[in-house]
């Protein structure tokens, strides 16, 4: 596995930090509160509406009051997720450049490809490329060049695997391509 071990001592993210992260943190709550809501519709589609009674005017209020209870406790819950996740990013990424990595080409897609492209400036590890595994997903990850799957064994610098779940599937495939796995730093953390 990568010879980067995690940092002993997380460092908070500054108030800079954060602000530089802020767009980004906002999309992905944006995000997430689209699928609930995307998820939320379907189960209700095509089933007949719920015979009611008439409801009175405190049991109405009563409705109102618990909805806005769940609605404020899932924002939380996706608030407190979305910070450690990028809290862990960062603390992987400053590991990284303690160990010495100098660049590094990011290997994944979607949000966690965007976390990882937007936290590396913040720890300054400068990002070489991206090989992505599908089409780009955001501007962020447009922005930096393109990198085909077929010439990461030629690569001898670090990748970033960008993926908090299945890294073990995408370590695998990295090195069926000829990858050393003692040059892929992890978001994940993996049981050896």
């Amino acid at each position: 596995m990568s010879t980067i071990s995690p940092v002993a001592a997380p460092v908070p993210l500054s108030w800079s930090d954060r602000m530089h992260l802020l767009p980004g943190f906002v999309r992905r709550m944006r995000s997430q509160f689209a699928t609930k809501r995307r998820i939320d519709r379907q189960t209700h589609d095509g089933a007949a509406p719920p015979v009611t009674p008439r409801l009175s005017v405190v049991a109405k209020f009563q409705r109102i009051v618990r909805r806005a209870r769940n609605l404020w406790a899932f924002l939380a819950r996706i608030r407190a997720y979305n910070l450690a996740m990028q809290q862990e990013c960062c603390d992987r990424l400053r590991s990284a450049v303690a160990a010495g990595v100098q660049e590094a080409i990011i290997y994944g897609d979607g949000e966690a490809a965007v976390l990882v492209a937007e936290c590396c400036p913040l720890v300054g590890l400068p990002v070489t490329g991206v090989c992505l595994w599908g089409l780009p997903t955001s501007p962020t990850l447009e922005a930096i060049p393109g990198w085909p799957e077929t010439a990461l064994d030629e690569y001898k610098g670090h990748i970033i695997l960008a993926t908090f779940v299945n890294s073990r599937k995408h370590l695998r495939r990295l090195v069926s391509m000829g990858v050393s796995p003692h040059r892929v730093i992890f978001l994940e953390q993996l049981a050896d």
